[in-house]
C-alpha cells in the first residue's frame, strides 16, 4: 500500500471513530500545516482539511460540529465514562487520541493549569527545551539544571540558580540581557486525576506539565478524604468530583464553578 493510501486509510479510520462516539458530526480535519502541505489535499471525504500550529506532525484532529458552536468544551459529549468495546488495547478510548486530550488542552489555553507553562505540541521540538512567560509560577527547587537563560546573541545558555520563579525571571532578564528563559521538560500532557482511563468527564481531566503530572499523580487521590483547603487551580476538579461522588450530580464546568464553595464543603462534611 502507497504512503498516500495509508494516510487516506488512518484519516478515513479516525473520522469513523469520532462519529461512532460522538453525537455531533465531523466538519473538519485539522493537522499540522506541513503535514496538510505535504499531502496536498484540500479535503477528506468531503472534509477540509484545516492546518492548525497546535498539532505535532504525524497527528490530526477531528473538529465536530460541537467544537464551532461555542457551547462549552465541558458539555462536548466526548467528556463521558466509556464502555470497554469503546476503548484501544492501549486502554484509552479511541476518541481519547482523536479529539479528548486535544479539546483538554485547549480548554486549558495550551498551559499547564497548575505551574501555568505554556506549550503548544509540535512546537518546541522533541520537547527537552521551551520557553516560559510572564505566568510561569514553577520554579528550581532541586539544584539540577531545569531552568535556564538562552541569550540573543548566541552565547552559551546559563543555569539559573533553584529559587526564583520562571515569570519573575522573564520579567527581570539577568543583567538586563536579552534573550529568554527556557524551562526543562515541562511537555503538556493530560492526566486522569482518578488513574481511571476510561473516566474522560471534564473534572477528572487536567492539563498538566510533564513535571506537574507526575507530581500530583503521586499525591491526589480522588477518592481519598481531603477535609483541607485545595489549591486554586484544583478546586474546580474537585467541585465537579464532589458533585458526581457525593450528589450523583454530572454538572459542566461553569455550572461546578457557579457552586463551587457549596460543593467543597461537602468533604469538609463528610
Amino acid at each position: 500500500m502507497s504512503s498516500t493510501a495509508s494516510n487516506l486509510e488512518a484519516i478515513s479510520k479516525a473520522i469513523d471513530l469520532h462519529d461512532g462516539s460522538c453525537d455531533f458530526p465531523a466538519v473538519a480535519v485539522a493537522m499540522n500545516p506541513y503535514e496538510a502541505e505535504r499531502l496536498g489535499w484540500d479535503e477528506i471525504r468531503g472534509l477540509p482539511i484545516e492546518p492548525d500550529p497546535n498539532i505535532g506532525t504525524g497527528r490530526l484532529r477531528i473538529v465536530c460540529e460541537q467544537d464551532r458552536t461555542g457551547s462549552g468544551i465541558s458539555t462536548h459529549t466526548n467528556f463521558r465514562v466509556y464502555e470497554p468495546n469503546e476503548c484501544g488495547t492501549d486502554g484509552y478510548p479511541f476518541a481519547w487520541h482523536s479529539s479528548i486530550k486535544h479539546l483538554v488542552r485547549e480548554q486549558a489555553g495550551h498551559r499547564c493549569v497548575r505551574c501555568l507553562h505554556p506549550y503548544e505540541q509540535g512546537a518546541h521540538g522533541n520537547g527537552e527545551w521551551s520557553p516560559c512567560d510572564e505566568r510561569c509560577m514553577h520554579f528550581d527547587k532541586t539544584g539540577e539544571w531545569i531552568t535556564r537563560f538562552v541569550p540573543d546573541d548566541g552565547e552559551q545558555a546559563i543555569p539559573i540558580p533553584v529559587g526564583p520563579l520562571a515569570g519573575d525571571l522573564v520579567r527581570e532578564l539577568p543583567n538586563g540581557r536579552a534573550g529568554i528563559i527556557e524551562t526543562r521538560w515541562r511537555i503538556l500532557t493530560v492526566h486522569h486525576l482518578n488513574g481511571d482511563k476510561r473516566n474522560c468527564r471534564w473534572w477528572n481531566l487536567a492539563s498538566l506539565c510533564q513535571r506537574c503530572h507526575l507530581t500530583i499523580q503521586g499525591k491526589v487521590q480522588m477518592p481519598r478524604v481531603y477535609p483541607f483547603e485545595h489549591s486554586e487551580w484544583f478546586k474546580p476538579y474537585a467541585a465537579g468530583f464532589y458533585a458526581s461522588s457525593y450528589n450523583g450530580e454530572e454538572l459542566t464546568r461553569e455550572q461546578a464553578a457557579e457552586r463551587q464553595d457549596e460543593l467543597l464543603a461537602l468533604e469538609r462534611v463528610a
